[in-house]
């Protein structure tokens, strides 16, 4: 992955991220090539000295570390496995809570429709905060900004329409919030 960043003087420099995925594949196969490796140069260490007893002493503790090294790995596939899972379970029940919320408004807007109880939410007055009015018609009604400009400026108008009370009432909080004066009207019957 490559980012840039600006120096002092205004330049873009460009500088290397590296990521290592514990999962790559061949990755377990260099592991335990790098392991054999390091073990047969210190068997041929140990077979260097002139006691037997001592030979088969290092030897046994030499493959014992090995072992655990292997034990350790395997454990920490293990964890990383599980982390995995954990992860995919979440993220499985965020999907069916944010579609079970989904259909949630989705029935109670159409419920709201059949009895005809839609409301409006009416900009009363941009107020003190003409940006943060801005910001919150923007991310309501995803207008661009010179659009968003000038419904705040041209107050008083609906920003939002046929909305049920729930929506309407954060839409109009999220108003209040940025500094502006609205409130929820009933919509008319078209």
């Amino acid at each position: 992955m490559t980012t840039k960043k600006k120096t002092a003087a205004g330049e873009a420099t460009r500088r290397e991220h590296r990521t290592y995925d514990l999962n790559a594949p061949g990755l377990e196969h260099a592991l335990e090539r790098l392991l054999s490796i390091v073990t047969d140069m210190a068997k041929h260490e140990v077979s260097r000295h002139d006691n037997p007893e001592q030979q088969k002493l290092e030897m046994a503790r030499i493959d014992l570390e090995r072992d655990r090294m292997k034990l350790a790995w395997e454990e920490h596939k293990l964890r990383v496995e599980e982390f995995h899972a954990q992860e995919d379970e979440r993220s499985e029940r965020r999907r069916e809570n944010e579609e079970r919320r989904a259909k949630e408004e989705r029935q109670e807007y159409e419920e709201a429709l059949l009895r005809g109880d839609l409301w409006d939410v009416q900009l009363q007055d941009k107020g003190t905060s003409l940006i943060g009015t801005i910001k919150a018609i923007r991310e309501m009604t995803g207008l661009g900004l010179k659009e968003a400009k000038e419904m705040a400026e041209s107050a008083p108008v609906f920003v939002v329409r046929r909305q049920t009370m729930k929506q309407a009432r954060v839409a109009r909080a999220k108003l209040i919030l940025a500094g502006a004066k609205a409130e929820v009207v009933k919509a008319e019957t078209p």
